[in-house]
């Protein structure tokens, strides 16, 4: 940044085609226009967009709701469980999964989705126990999505990056209804998806003023 400096600092428009948590520290300090991840602040002064996606199932064109009748996944998670919130989400699921579904279950949900999609890939911590091991192999992409199109609700826990919003978006495009783990924080409306002490929902993600995402 060799023409960045104090005296022309007003005059930059930064235009960051990566995450905020990869964006050099200098950068991430300025009071961005735009981004696709949270910001402290009342009502800050930038815009908050969504996480793009170029995958072809998400386009307009391209994509097909099966609607709530045609979904036959109840839960669908693929992660890797590596801290602690992703962890106990995803140990409480397989709970629930061998406790096994009835009919009668099914329909507090009013629906015809049965089976509980639960992955584990990469490195996974079991936190209760203190030792590490290796999940299964991450389903292809096109997969992924397909199974989210085919789900209910799928869980979008907090990651240690902006893959957690990444995560939310495209359950969100995939018409899945996303759940979340909501953490206490003394900012903004006290609720946080990310961590304890968090960046505030009203604060991470688009047209808050507009749209009210805990509803």
């Amino acid at each position: 940044l060799s023409h960045y400096n104090a005296a022309t600092r007003n005059r930059h428009l930064f235009l960051g085609t990566v995450p905020m948590t990869s964006l050099p520290l200098e950068i991430q300090a300025q009071p961005l226009l735009v981004s696709d991840g949270g910001s402290w602040g009342h009502r800050p002064g930038h815009l908050t967009v969504p996480a793009p996606s170029t995958d072809i199932e998400f386009q307009p064109a391209a994509f097909s709701d099966l609607g709530i009748g045609g979904r036959d996944i109840l839960f669908w998670l693929v992660q890797t469980p590596n801290n602690a919130a992703r962890y106990e989400v995803q140990r409480q699921l397989m709970e629930f999964r061998d406790l096994g579904m009835t009919d009668d279950d099914l329909s507090l949900f009013g629906v015809k989705a049965s089976s509980i999609h639960v992955a584990s890939t990469g490195r996974v911590v079991d936190w209760s126990k203190g030792f590490e091991s290796y999940g299964t192999s991450r389903p292809s992409l096109a997969m992924s999505i397909q199974e989210m199109m085919r789900a209910l609700f799928c869980p979008a826990p907090p990651a240690e990056t902006s893959g957690g919003l990444m995560r939310l978006f495209d359950v969100i495009r995939a018409g899945c209804v996303p759940v979340v783990v909501a953490f206490e924080t003394p900012w903004g409306s006290g609720v946080s998806w990310w961590r304890r002490g968090g960046v505030p929902v009203e604060w991470s993600l688009p047209f808050s003023w507009e749209i009210d995402w805990r509803r």
